[in-house]
Parts: C-alpha cells; sequence; structure tokens
C-alpha cells in the first residue's frame, strides 16, 4: 500500500503490531484452507464469525484513527487534517476519510454503547453509522438520558434491520422525540425535489443512457410501478423468466411509457397525441415467406431499404413489423423516392370496440403462461398489417411487450383456432422439435352453473 512500511512482529515489537502480525497469518491460513470439505451447518458458521470478527477489526481501525487524530500524528508529517492523510496516503473516498475520523471520535465521547457493540462484533461499522447519523439530527434540547435510551433502542433495533432499515428507524425516531422536525424534514424533502434531475443521454447506436438523482418520493413511486410490471414470467411449462432482475426492470420501465402514452389523459405534443414515428420503405417490410431474409421482387435496389425512427436511428424489419403493432405507432410508408407513400396509425390502431372484444375474449396477455393484465398489453396483428393484415378481431391478439417480442423475433407463431375462436400458439423447433401446438392462457372464471352449496 502506497506510503505504508514493514513492521518488524518479532518478539520486541509493540503488542500491537505483534497482534496484526498474528492476525495477517490467521488471515493466510484461512484464505488457503479447503473450504469446500466443510459441512454446510459449519461453512454457514464460519462466514458468520467471520462477519462478526470483520466488525471487531472495524472497531480497532477507529480505535486507531481516533489515537492518530488526538495526538496528532498525521498533521505532524505535514497533512492538513487525519481525513486528509487518510485520503492522501490509503486513498480512501473524501467522504469516507471525513466520515471515518468523526465515526472514530463519537464512539469514544457520545456512542460508548454503539462503540462497545462493535468492539464486541455484535454490529457492523455501517450500523455504527447509521446510529451515529440518526442521533446527531435530534435537537439539542433532548435530554442526556432520553439520548441514551434512544441509542439502546436502536442498537437493539440492528439486530433485526440492515443498515438501510437503522437509518429509517432512525427518522421515525426522531419525528417521535421532536414532532417539530417535521418542518425539518418536509424541508429536506423540498431539497430533494430541487435537487432531481434525469437525462437520457443518447449513444450512437440510437441506445440510452439514463443519468439523474431522484427525490425519495419519486424513487418510492417509479420503483413502485416498477415491481408492479418487472415480476418474471416463466413460460406455461415453467421454464424461468431468462431476463435478469435489471433487464425485466428495462423492460418494465419501456411497458410503463407504453401505458402512459394510451392513457386518456396524456397531454398532446405538437397538437397531436403523443405517437412513436417510424418511416420504412415496403420493401423493408415485406420479406418472402420462401426466402427469409430475401427482399420480395418489388425491391427497388437504389431505394431506401432501412425502416428508422424519426432521428434517423435505423431498425430491423420484424421491429418494425412489431411496433407496427403498436397503438401509439405511426408508420409511414415511403417508395423508392422522397414521397409518402402512405400514413397510417395516425390514431390509434385498433378501435375502442375491437379493443373491447379483444380484451373481453384474451382478458389479458394472450401468451401461454403469461396473463399480464390487458392494459400492460399491445394488439398485435397475427397477419402483418404491412402485409394488407385487417384490424379485425380474428385477426388480432393480445401480447405484453415481452411476449410481443418472442413472437416477433424468436420464432413463435399464433393463429385463432376456427372451433374456440381463441388464440392458439406453436413453439418454435429449438423450444419443441414437435412443434406442439399450445393454448392460449385463459383468465380464471367461475363455471357458468355450480352446484348448489348445502
Amino acid at each position: 500500500m502506497a506510503g505504508g512500511r514493514d513492521f518488524d512482529t518479532g518478539a520486541l515489537a509493540h503488542p500491537a503490531v505483534a497482534a496484526l502480525g498474528t492476525v495477517r497469518s490467521g488471515v493466510g491460513e484461512l484464505a488457503a484452507a479447503n473450504l469446500w470439505s466443510m459441512p454446510d451447518a459449519e461453512l454457514l458458521d464460519l462466514r458468520t464469525e467471520q462477519e462478526r470478527l470483520l466488525a471487531q477489526l472495524q472497531a480497532a481501525v477507529l480505535t486507531t484513527t481516533r489515537e492518530i487524530d488526538s495526538r496528532g500524528a498525521a498533521t505532524a508529517t505535514g497533512a492538513s487534517s487525519t481525513a486528509a492523510w487518510l485520503r492522501g496516503v490509503l486513498h480512501l473516498h473524501p467522504g469516507a476519510a471525513k466520515a471515518e475520523v468523526g465515526l472514530a471520535a463519537d464512539l469514544e465521547r457520545e456512542l460508548v454503547a454503539t462503540g462497545a457493540a462493535l468492539a464486541a462484533g455484535a454490529i457492523t461499522r455501517e450500523h455504527a453509522s447509521a446510529i451515529r447519523h440518526g442521533l446527531s439530527r435530534l435537537p439539542a434540547a433532548v435530554t442526556a438520558d432520553t439520548r441514551r435510551r434512544a441509542e439502546a433502542f436502536l442498537l437493539q433495533q440492528a439486530r433485526s434491520f440492515d443498515p438501510d432499515g437503522l437509518h429509517k428507524l432512525s427518522r421515525h425516531l426522531m419525528l417521535r422525540l421532536d414532532p417539530d422536525q417535521g418542518e425539518t424534514l418536509e424541508q429536506e424533502e423540498l431539497a430533494q425535489h430541487e435537487r432531481q434531475q434525469f437525462t437520457l443521454v443518447r449513444q450512437p447506436d440510437g441506445t440510452g443512457v439514463p443519468r439523474g438523482q431522484l427525490s425519495a418520493e419519486s424513487t418510492a413511486l417509479i420503483q413502485t410501478a416498477l415491481d408492479a410490471v418487472a415480476g418474471p414470467r416463466p413460460a406455461c411449462d415453467g421454464t424461468p423468466d431468462p431476463r435478469t432482475p435489471a433487464q425485466r426492470r428495462a423492460d418494465g420501465l419501456t411497458d410503463l411509457v407504453r401505458m402512459a402514452m394510451g392513457a386518456p389523459d396524456m397531454p398532446e405534443h405538437g397538437g397531436e397525441p403523443v405517437t412513436l414515428l417510424v418511416t420504412a420503405p415496403r420493401a423493408a417490410l415485406r420479406r418472402r415467406p420462401d426466402a427469409p431474409g430475401r427482399l420480395d421482387d418489388t425491391t427497388d435496389p437504389a431505394g431506401d431499404e432501412n425502416a428508422r425512427f424519426d432521428d434517423g436511428t435505423p431498425l430491423s424489419p420484424e421491429s418494425a413489423r412489431r411496433l407496427g403493432c403498436d397503438a401509439w405507432l405511426v408508420a409511414a410508408i415511403v417508395g423508392t423516392g422522397p414521397e409518402v407513400l402512405d400514413i397510417g396509425r395516425m390514431a390509434r390502431t385498433v378501435p375502442r370496440g375491437i379493443r373491447r372484444a379483444l380484451v373481453a375474449r384474451d382478458g389479458g396477455c394472450a401468451f401461454p403462461g403469461c396473463g399480464r393484465p390487458a392494459r400492460w398489453c399491445q394488439a398485435h396483428h397475427i397477419w402483418h398489417w404491412e402485409d394488407g393484415g385487417p384490424t379485425a378481431l380474428w385477426n388480432l391478439v393480445l401480447l405484453c411487450g415481452h411476449h410481443h417480442r418472442v413472437i416477433h423475433h424468436h420464432g413463435w407463431s399464433v393463429w385463432i383456432d376456427d372451433d374456440t375462436g381463441r388464440p392458439v400458439f406453436r413453439p418454435p423447433r429449438w423450444i419443441d422439435p414437435g412443434q406442439t401446438p399450445r393454448p392460449a392462457w385463459r383468465p380464471p372464471t367461475l363455471p357458468e352453473h355450480l352446484p348448489l352449496l348445502t
């Protein structure tokens, strides 16, 4: 480590230095141990004891920092403060260095019980920091006895809560002990709102990187909405959702935007309903079914064959087809020259009456095993609208955003059964070599005739 030096851990070394050598030797032996041979119960106990030992070592670190600061050992070397020495020599983050010096001092002066709990390995250093932060917010009028009882309460709760939960408890405790602090909390919330910002940085390939900071209220609202739409969606045969939690949240955010764009109170943009513009030549949307990947015979090689968003970002033909099913899309179909041949989807693709019939029939996402609510779903054209497929109930199926992408990009097919009038799905061969048709998800309903209950 920069600025460090080798210690003499021999017989004449200071007891603290000798103890450090013993700890270092023990850590080396622990790292070399064959943990694979330990029974599960002992392995779990080992991890528990490691956490306790780590807390005790953190207490020893804070004791050393407190001694350095109290005697001015760091400033004697030319550093402006102990925190500056921690930053310059040990490369701690400035905030972490300042917090370490403050916590070390408070554990000796004001938070003696917290310091003892940390030294015993009963709490973590993060718990100690949470207790310090919470008690520091109490007004000066709170008596020393009340502070001690508040510290004891938080130490007891640290057995059940992580540091984040302890922070929340300390805020509740602050309001209980000093109701006037509600005004201070309100000012903090207003300051959070003034500091919040959000930017979606557009990358050259059309992707976006979100950056910003949200208030606690905005964070809670968004997190609650995302939790509702970002849950895993296993297949009907129980196959787990292959998406990671982060991928599900990204898809969920997109679903939330789609729902907002379809809401009746969504404000207009430029005098029109908010729409997504995709421009594409017909040739880019029509593929010969007998020759995947080849354009049909009407293609003009000199024409613009790429579908694109209004900022020029290109997208694949299949993505353009999928977006063409969206009820809030303007699809501009252009010819081989600059003229626009057809503008569709200026209003909702599926009229309200057909949408209601579709919801009544499918109930939600019809993909086998899904059933996401209808308000989260888009109307998918089975016979693609760009290929002449009509907007009719027999040519539509409700799909959530995730399964809409599955249908368009992963080889699934769907049709309406003539006998039942309901969707039927066929998986690709890589999922089911026999491609056995799978019925659509059905909402749970009671039978039409219930036996009398006696």
